[in-house]
């Protein structure tokens, strides 16, 4: 999977084979509450990773934390597999 998660106003684009896994794993460490936004099923994590953070770049804000607008967010929540 690639997901999409939120936390305060950034969002996060990785990867993870159990989503729910990786968000109790990020949301220990975070200050502020962690959702879930959405999850692309794909056969290649590391391409659709990539293709997000490139299709992002001029958004990210450090690591894989990016700021998104709602026009953004619907764009990747339109994908359910890639």
């Amino acid at each position: 999977f690639v997901y999409l998660m939120k936390s305060a106003k950034f969002y996060k684009i990785g990867k993870a084979n159990a989503t729910r896994r990786r968000h109790r794993e990020l949301a220990i460490q975070l200050p502020e509450r962690l959702i879930l936004v959405h999850e692309i099923k794909t056969d290649d994590p590391f391409g659709i990773e990539a293709y997000w953070h490139n299709r992002f770049a001029d958004k990210r804000r450090g690591g894989e934390w990016f700021e998104l607008n709602a026009a953004d967010v619907a764009v990747f929540k339109r994908r359910n597999f890639m």
